[in-house]
């Protein structure tokens, strides 16, 4: 229930937003399905795996991912393996 909570307040954070598209809130998802797939709200993956899940371009993931870090939605960090991303909001310490 608790998770469903966080997905809804991300949800309106994200809609709310001025500069926010249907696009966003698609990559969003996208990287919800991806943390459900790994069992954690840390995990590492791809550009190319959330485009291929969001339906958009590369770029545009690009500026969606900013666009959440900005928010405090997620963190982002580069490593050898891929990009790994924590979902902040749903995240516990």
């Amino acid at each position: 229930m608790k998770k469903a909570t966080f997905d809804i307040d991300v949800c309106n954070i994200i809609r709310k937003s001025p500069e926010a598209t249907p696009s966003t809130l698609a990559t969003y998802t996208a990287l919800r399905e991806i943390a459900t797939e790994k069992g954690s709200c840390e995990f590492i993956s791809s550009f190319k795996d959330i485009k291929k899940r969001a339906l958009i371009s590369e770029t545009a993931v690009a500026k969606h991912l900013t666009l959440m870090e900005k928010r405090k939605l997620i963190q982002k960090k580069h490593t050898k393996r891929g990009l790994q991303f924590r979902l902040i909001k749903v995240y516990k310490s």
